[in-house]
């Protein structure tokens, strides 16, 4: 099952919260949130539904603004 609470401090710990804080703020960003299956996003993450969640995010890649949002995240956590 996936843990929130620790990915969340984790990312905290980190001091990157606010650079994604930030990119959820962009316009790509503010676009993916609304694009996104929230009920089914919430599902997966409740029941632990890894499957469930790959598939959430591989539809959200297959978008031109999730994959600038992607780029725009990995360039910020500084991830190859």
């Amino acid at each position: 099952m996936i843990d929130l609470e620790s990915l969340e401090k984790e990312i905290k710990k980190t001091g990157n919260a606010d650079k994604l804080k930030g990119l959820a703020a962009t316009p790509e960003g503010q676009r993916v949130l609304k694009s996104l299956n929230i009920g089914a996003l919430e599902k997966a993450v409740k029941n632990g539904d890894n499957a469930a969640l790959q598939g959430v995010i591989t539809d959200l890649l297959k978008t031109s603004d999730g994959q600038v949002l992607y780029k725009k995240i990995t360039d910020a956590l500084n991830i190859k």
